[in-house]
């Protein structure tokens, strides 16, 4: 599996239902293990369309993409939202792989988020909390659309 990228998106959720209070793609990030890049919502430098440009281009081209969760999240998000759909096929979803019952166990949850997941491990996952605090701030920022 030499072509992946990781991919992550943060959305505004203005509810309890994940999947249907959701308003927007406020961020999607990309990572090919050597350039990441961060397109925003209503940003002239980064815009999301052009994060959609890559994405295409990228499954296009085959690669595997691979995140924690993002076959029940990130990419029904991308296709409802930007109307992207990645083949099942050349997605890996983290969150699916077997190693990880155990965790879960421990953790007692079905579904732990990431964050969880690290800190049971005792791995540091601070970026995350980096990235949710930018889009909180992007959030509060920026018009809705």
């Amino acid at each position: 599996m030499d072509k992946t990228l990781v991919l992550d998106i943060e959305t505004e959720n203005l509810g309890y239902d994940i999947m249907n209070d959701n308003k927007r793609i406020i961020s999607v990030q990309l990572n090919d293990g050597s350039n990441q890049n961060l397109f925003y919502d209503g940003s002239t430098d980064s815009p999301l369309t052009e994060g959609k440009k890559i994405i295409q281009s990228k499954i296009n081209e085959g690669f595997t993409f691979v995140g924690f969760n993002i076959r029940n999240f990130d990419v029904p998000f991308l296709n409802k939202f930007l109307d992207i759909e990645i083949p099942s096929e050349q997605i890996l979803d983290i969150s699916e792989m077997s190693n990880l019952i155990p965790i879960k166990e421990k953790i007692g949850k079905k579904r732990p988020r990431l964050v969880e997941i690290c800190d049971a491990v005792g791995i540091d996952c601070s970026h995350k909390n980096i990235m949710d605090d930018s889009a909180e701030q992007f959030k509060n920022s920026s018009k809705c659309y």
